[in-house]
């Protein structure tokens, strides 16, 4: 166990992104642990919260294995590893995505609103989570805010291993860890036992940070 927690984790990987604050950063979290350890971040370094809504993509009849991840702005990433160790065919591929597709534009609007996204043209914006379960989900996010054109983006995690690195350091400019596990390990090995974060709790922490727009109101 690494931390007591997501705030004394997001805490502690803000004390190593300080030297952002200068560069005025956008903090953009997956939920939905990402949402905690993203808030203390914004806190420490001044800086907006935001969200990116990633919908992991479940291997058939196989709870806990992911193939893919679906993001925002069309946005889908693969596991071509899984798929062809499992044998998935692609028509069975089209229908978990349309699938969990409804459930991303639900959760979009159940964490957004009718917020739009800022924007991001030439800024700095650090990407957070909790963990990383599933790769997929963390390239489709970066892949949603590289097509905003930022000029730099910061992956940090509470938790880095050499599979972390290998996998995400070349879709990002920075990769920065609190800590460093000396082989593969799951997030919830991170953290103590029975901390497991719903929608419910992120959403009610990210609308206080971050109040959403309702249908018809206009952003001042």
């Amino acid at each position: 166990m690494f931390f007591q927690n997501r705030h004394e984790a997001g805490r502690e990987l803000a004390s190593n992104l300080l030297h952002y604050q200068s560069e005025s950063p956008y903090i953009f979290a997956l939920p939905k642990g990402g949402v905690i350890v993203g808030s203390e971040i914004a806190k420490a370094l001044k800086a907006p919260l935001d969200v990116i809504v990633v919908q992991e993509i479940g291997a058939p009849r196989q709870p806990g294995l992911y193939i893919g991840a679906i993001a925002p702005q069309g946005v889908r990433v693969l596991n071509t590893e899984v798929i062809n160790l499992l044998g998935i065919p692609g028509l069975k591929i089209e229908e978990l995505i349309q699938e969990e597709q409804a459930l991303l534009e639900r959760r979009i609007r159940d964490y957004r609103g009718y917020n739009p996204m800022p924007k991001l043209h030439q800024k700095t914006v650090i990407i957070t989570d909790d963990g990383m379960t599933n790769r997929s989900a963390i390239i489709a996010a970066v892949q949603v805010i590289r097509k905003m054109s930022p000029q730099k983006i910061i992956m940090a995690l509470p938790v880095c291993t050499s599979e972390t690195a290998h996998g995400i350091y070349l879709d990002v400019d920075e990769l920065v860890c609190a800590k460093v596990a000396p082989k593969f390990s799951l997030p919830t090995t991170w953290y103590p036992p029975h901390q497991r974060i719903g929608d419910h709790k992120a959403i009610e922490l990210l609308h206080k940070m971050f109040p959403p727009l309702k249908m018809g109101a206009e952003q001042k």
